[in-house]
């Protein structure tokens, strides 16, 4: 009986297993690719015995094609481990460096600038203070409505302060995660009873080394910053310094921040009314552009008090001036000092201008004397 010669299956036909060819290829190529470029040269010797099927040629095809890149793809394999074992060492190294960062902080002091931020208020007195120095702009657009019910939430921040500034962090450090610069971290608040159980949150939750830590002391956190870090971390890297309280803080110095610095951004928060918590006075509009839910303060009042004495024969002549930053006695002119004595005495108290902005991180001795020249007598 004569054999019946075997008819070619049609491109795309189905196999027993109900798939066609074309599918079981992409199925096996993508599960076991490196057994099938094993065994390429197998299957393109045994389909070439059919030359009737014109997956033959199709196929032989691939093999060469695969078979040509095999190289190039390992070269690029190789590549890839390179760069990443080289991409991991130098996380490594940048995350032991901004850990020595971070201990430097601990352990940074500087005594000459130490306590010169002496202007500040909390809680209630803030609260009052805040009231009769707000900016124009705060009390027009209505932002201090709500500045006494932040003092209601005191006692329920209080117990849970050490984990809302961590979280606060937190949210901080992934809110800039996948920005195309770098950013860094600290903090300033001026209690320490926060600490143990900050350290222990630390300890079992990280924030990572972006985190460089805290200070009491926003004069040496500013020095810090612009000497010690700013230098390490590159001139586009941004500085945090976040402030978070349990109540209401005003700082009423008149203050701008170190131009090296920049850039910087300095975040307080918000209570449930949208009132800011943290209040400081600057001037410096480069400086307010750097502010994110930070109250702006009116710079404080400068009066003087003087008196100047001539006595024409014999001649001498003697004259005291004294300062008082935001007194609490303000005469509606000030005492007229055109009233002489007849011996030539002359005696003044009034205003002469607002308190100048002092920069942060520097030691800065006041000489009103400098500020306001003498005006009263020639």
């Amino acid at each position: 009986m004569a054999r019946r010669k075997r008819r070619p299956r049609r491109r795309g036909a189905k196999t027993r297993g109900g798939k066609n060819k074309e599918s079981d290829w992409a199925d096996n190529m993508s599960g076991l690719v490196w057994r099938l470029l094993e065994a390429l040269p197998i299957i393109g010797n045994f389909m070439s015995q059919f030359q009737e099927d014109p997956n033959t040629e199709y196929l032989s095809k691939i093999a060469d094609t695969i078979g040509d890149a095999i190289p190039e793809l390992l070269d690029q394999q190789n590549f890839l481990k390179d760069l990443q074992d080289l991409l991991a060492d130098q996380i490594e190294r940048q995350n032991g460096f901004l850990e020595d960062i971070s201990d430097l902080l601990k352990d940074y002091h500087r005594p000459d600038i130490l306590g010169q931020l002496a202007a500040y208020s909390t809680l209630a007195a803030a609260v009052a203070q805040i009231k009769r120095l707000a900016d124009h702009t705060e009390k027009m657009a209505g932002a201090l409505n709500g500045i006494d019910e932040n003092l209601k939430s005191i006692n329920a921040r209080g117990e849970f302060f050490p984990d809302s500034v961590h979280s606060y962090v937190r949210m901080k450090i992934n809110h800039h995660s996948d920005d195309s610069v770098s950013h860094y971290f600290t903090v300033f608040n001026k209690g320490t009873l926060w600490y143990p159980k900050f350290a222990d949150l630390q300890r079992s939750s990280p924030l990572g080394p972006t985190y460089l830590g805290h200070k009491t002391d926003l004069d040496e956190l500013c020095a810090f910053l612009a000497a010690d870090v700013r230098p390490r971390v590159g001139p586009t890297a941004v500085l945090h310094i976040l402030m978070p309280t349990i109540g209401q803080l005003a700082l009423c110095e008149a203050i701008k921040f170190p131009e090296a610095m920049r850039p910087f951004l300095i975040e307080g928060q918000l209570g449930d009314a949208g009132t800011p918590f943290v209040y400081i006075c600057t001037t410096e509009e480069e400086d307010k552009a750097c502010l994110r839910d930070i109250g702006i303060l009116k710079p404080r009042q400068i009066w003087e008090m003087g008196t100047h004495w001539v006595n024409p024969w014999p001649f001498f002549e003697s004259s005291t001036r004294k300062y008082f930053v935001d007194p609490g006695f303000k005469p509606g002119a000030g005492i007229n000092p055109d009233s002489r004595h007849k011996w030539g005495f002359q005696a003044w108290y009034c205003y002469v201008g607002t308190e100048p902005p002092r920069t942060l991180g520097e030691r800065t001795r006041r000489s009103w004397s400098e500020y306001f020249p003498v005006t009263w007598y020639g």
